[in-house]
């Protein structure tokens, strides 16, 4: 069966597609070479020839559609024009039209333009197979000079057809690329149909990938952040990045866990998940792979409380131990300094800290804690050795403060004698006191 045959059935049966089987995606990576580029007159122009200004192209459609589906009534410059308007070119009975015509395959111009609207639209439209097989028909049997078509001749079926997201996908992850730099090499939009589709369908391979790791995917982890996860940030790429939270690995490994933290407190895509201005961004990922953030800085800023900001000691160290077995039910929290902590520490690296508010003592700094539960609580540890720490119903604390953000806490407002729920008076044998205070409003250590 010849082309207009088979352009002519697949229209009257609407089939998808069964016969074309694309090649592996080795072969796409064979053709993956640097080449002179056809680039001159590419940035404004295109492979497919001069852009026409919108009324132009505007009048050139008006004429096509009083045409009756006949290309015999437009001018050549008029068909080119149209197989590089995406939204003329995916209309299956364009794509006929100029399926029967011939000279289709000879005219570079119009088989460019017809491969630029489909990677535009790439296969959201209707019967993609139509534009597909013409495509495939055309490119496999080119013999002008056009360098363009000439470079994706060998990887037609590569690039075109229902699996192409798929092999423009596997092939970036084995060379470790991102689409955009795979697309690039071919001359193809970074900002495309298929291009929006592959980088969804790279982070989906990634995931695979991911789990199938026996070792500490270090590397792995760092093609996600530095190649996958880029804008405009596939939404299968928040899904492939709380895969990577969520892991047994970001529990093990220290690096991978490092590696996580610096990206998703970045201002973009995420930022700190504790701050309110980040929770539109945080919508993107589920609520667990959120609390395992907040929990590994959580763990991180207990230590740099209780070890750094307190004076040495066995006190210190024994609060810290015992908060670190909550740093799971912590949902939130704020480190508050007074005057001297801040100047001692300012020497020191307060990046430790993502954020940190200040104090109205001189002397006092505070460690402020939101722990989910049954009845959730808000707890104050105080730096100065002899000090309580003071436990509060969440409610009770957000009329006393605004938020636990605020950019200062009035130390006595901290310590509430008549608003506060209970004490943890850090006297002999306290923590199994204080276990048992917190798990009275069922807050325990998970």
């Amino acid at each position: 069966m010849g082309l207009q045959d088979t352009l002519s059935a697949l229209l009257l049966r609407g089939q998808e597609w069964s016969a074309i089987q694309p090649l592996r995606p080795a072969h796409l990576e064979q053709h993956l070479v640097p080449f002179q580029r056809f680039r001159q007159g590419l940035a404004t122009t295109g492979p497919a020839g001069k852009a026409l200004a919108p009324a132009d192209l505007a009048a050139i459609r008006r004429r096509w559609s009083r045409a009756n589906g006949r290309l015999d009534t437009l001018t050549q410059r008029e068909i080119r024009s149209l197989c590089a308007d995406p939204e003329t070119a995916i209309d299956p009975n364009f794509v006929r039209a100029v399926g029967l015509r011939p000279e289709t395959g000879k005219r570079a111009t119009w088989l460019a333009g017809l491969l630029q609207s489909y990677m535009q639209k790439w296969r959201r439209f209707q019967s993609p197979h139509v534009l597909e097989a013409l495509l495939l028909h055309h490119l496999s049997n080119y013999a002008g000079r056009n360098p363009w078509l000439l470079r994706l001749k060998p990887v037609a079926t590569d690039i075109v057809g229902p699996a192409a997201a798929t092999q423009v996908a596997q092939s970036a992850l084995s060379k470790r690329w991102s689409v955009g730099e795979l697309l690039e090499t071919l001359e193809l939009s970074q900002e495309s149909g298929l291009a929006e589709e592959a980088r969804g369908e790279l982070a989906r391979v990634w995931a695979k990938e991911f789990d199938k790791s026996s070792q500490p995917p270090l590397a792995l982890l760092d093609y996600l952040l530095q190649r996958v996860l880029v804008p405009p940030f596939p939404k299968p790429g928040f899904d492939a990045l709380e895969r990577a939270i969520l892991s047994p690995w970001a529990d093990k490994s220290d690096d991978i866990r490092g590696r996580l933290r610096e990206f998703v407190l970045r201002p973009e895509p995420l930022g700190d998940p504790r701050l309110p201005g980040s929770g539109a961004k945080w919508s993107r990922m589920s609520n667990a792979a959120r609390d395992r953030v907040v929990s590994w800085l959580a763990r991180e800023t207990i230590r740099f409380f209780f070890e750094t900001v307190l004076p040495r000691g066995h006190e210190g160290a024994a609060r810290g131990r015992f908060w670190l077995r909550y740093a799971n039910q912590i949902v939130d929290f704020r480190v508050a300094l007074c005057a001297r902590d801040h100047a001692r520490l300012r020497s020191l690296n307060l990046d430790q800290i993502p954020q940190y508010s200040r104090t109205s003592s001189d002397q006092i700094s505070a460690f402020i804690m939101k722990l989910a539960g049954a009845r959730p609580l808000v707890v104050v540890e105080f730096s100065k050795v002899g000090n309580a720490a003071y436990a509060y119903q969440a409610g009770t604390f957000a009329a006393l403060f605004p938020s636990i953000h605020i950019p200062s806490f009035d130390v006595p407002r901290l310590k509430n004698m008549r608003q506060n729920t209970f004490r943890i008076m850090h006297t002999t044998d306290w923590e199994p006191r204080a276990t048992a205070q917190l798990a009275e409003h069922g807050v325990r250590p998970r």
